[in-house]
């Protein structure tokens, strides 16, 4: 990723786990849904975060990477906003919901 010559967006919907979690943490722009959430829950089978996941732990703030990589704990789309770990969290619209299901109704 690091090296693509190509602007990267990353959107994340829902759950961003382990290598997909970091995946999107490394591209050019992090874009995560407010429902979204990320996780790197290899660790509560023993398994040691991988996909760069110690390197970008290892710069969070208040050494909360380490407690992350120790126990595995979820974050919201609003934590990765306040880490740093995303550039913009996509607020859905309520004009998007209503149109959808407008469609699903005819």
């Amino acid at each position: 990723m690091a090296k693509l010559q190509v602007p990267v967006v990353a959107m994340a919907p829902g759950a961003a786990l382990n290598s997909a979690g970091m995946l999107l943490i490394t591209s050019g722009v992090t874009a995560p849904t407010e429902t979204g959430w990320m996780a790197v829950n290899e660790v509560s089978l023993g398994l040691v975060p991988h996909s760069g996941a110690t390197y970008y732990m290892s710069r969070l703030p208040s050494e909360f990477g380490t407690f992350m990589a120790l126990t595995g704990l979820p974050i919201t789309s609003g934590d990765m906003e306040a880490l740093g770990l995303a550039d913009v969290v996509l607020r859905e619209s309520l004009t998007y919901d209503t149109k959808l299901q407008n469609l699903y109704r005819q």
